[in-house]
C-alpha cells in the first residue's frame, strides 16, 4: 500500500504539461469512476427509501433554522472580525457580513448538491466532517437537536458508502459511461 501511495505521489509530482494531466487521469480512470458511481441496487423501493432522507436533509440545509438543528455550526464565521484575519491589504473589503454570506452560499451549494445527488460521496464526507468537527469542538446550543443530528450523520454515512442511488445525477452521468 505504501508503494502504491508513493508511486501515485511521484506521478502527481511529475505533472508538468497538459498531456501529463490527461495521462494521469486516464491511468486513474477506474479510481475516479469508483468515486462517483453509486452502488447498483435493483429494487426501486430501496432506492426511494435511500434517496428520500438525502433529499429531505438537502432541503433542511437550505433553510436557516434547520441547518443548525442538524448540527451545522451556528454562524461559525460571525465571531471572526476583519482584524482577526490575516489578509493582504487589497482584501480589506472582507468583513463579518461578507463571511456570513459566504457561509450561507456554501450551505446552499451543499444542500442543492444533496438534493440533486451530484458528487454525493464527496459532499457527504464534507458534511459529516463539518458535523463531527462542530460536535467535538463546540458545545451544543439551544438550536441543536440530537435526534436530527443522529439521522443526518446516518444519512451522510450511507450516502458516503452507497452514493446517490438511481435518483441522482451521478447515476445518470456514470450509468452511460459504464454501459459502453
Amino acid at each position: 500500500m505504501k508503494q502504491l501511495i508513493a508511486s501515485k505521489w511521484d506521478e502527481l509530482i511529475s505533472i508538468r504539461t497538459k498531456e501529463d494531466i490527461l495521462s494521469f487521469l486516464e491511468s486513474n480512470q477506474k479510481l475516479f469512476r469508483n468515486l462517483f458511481t453509486s452502488v447498483e441496487i435493483g429494487s426501486i423501493w430501496i432506492n426511494v427509501a435511500m434517496s428520500l432522507p438525502r433529499i429531505i436533509f438537502g432541503f433542511l440545509l437550505l433553510t436557516e433554522v434547520y441547518k443548525y438543528k442538524i448540527g451545522m455550526p451556528a454562524y461559525d464565521v460571525q465571531g471572526m472580525l476583519p482584524q482577526d484575519l490575516v489578509l493582504p491589504a487589497w482584501l480589506d473589503w472582507i468583513g463579518p457580513d461578507t463571511l456570513i454570506w459566504a457561509e450561507r452560499i456554501e450551505y446552499g451549494i451543499y444542500g442543492s448538491l444533496l438534493i440533486t445527488g451530484f458528487t454525493t460521496r464527496m459532499i457527504s464526507f464534507t458534511l459529516l466532517w463539518i458535523v463531527l468537527w462542530d460536535l467535538f469542538t463546540t458545545q451544543a446550543d439551544v438550536l441543536f437537536s440530537p435526534v436530527l443530528v443522529s439521522l443526518f450523520m446516518i444519512t451522510c454515512l450511507y450516502s458516503l458508502v452507497l452514493g446517490s442511488g438511481k435518483f441522482g445525477v451521478d447515476h445518470l452521468i456514470f450509468r452511460r459511461k459504464t454501459t459502453d
